[in-house]
């Protein structure tokens, strides 16, 4: 389950941020989180004045080349990439629970990353 939580972390996720209107994907291997989330700093450093510098940021997964954006549009997506990321965490500990509560290798065995969990 730990490794389809990561696969699922890091494939893509979707963000409005950009224009505030078009959904579009946005890469999530690490070093895109990493740079976003460095990316969120310095927005909120323009934010209070602190920094001039731009932020240039693909406008989408299909973009080649970087774009300035917004500093209110990179913290929208540094907020959607956190809860892309906690969604599939909170998902993997639910199955670890779910996982713990089964009473046969069997059982345990059919389990994937897209199983629904039972409501009691």
């Amino acid at each position: 389950m730990n490794l389809a939580c990561q696969n699922s972390i890091v494939n893509t996720f979707k963000s409005n941020a950009f224009d505030g209107e078009t959904i579009e994907d946005y890469d999530c291997q690490l070093t895109d989180q990493s740079r976003i989330n460095g990316l969120v700093t310095i927005a909120q450093l323009r934010l209070v004045n602190l920094t001039t510098e731009p932020i240039n940021y693909y406008k989408n997964k299909e973009a080649i080349k970087c774009t300035e954006w917004q500093s209110q549009n990179m913290l929208a997506l540094g907020l959607d990439l956190k809860r892309h990321i906690e969604k599939n965490t909170n998902r993997y500990e639910d199955l670890k629970i779910y996982i713990n509560s089964l009473n046969s290798i069997e059982e345990v065995q059919k389990v994937i990353w897209d199983t629904v969990i039972p409501t009691t």
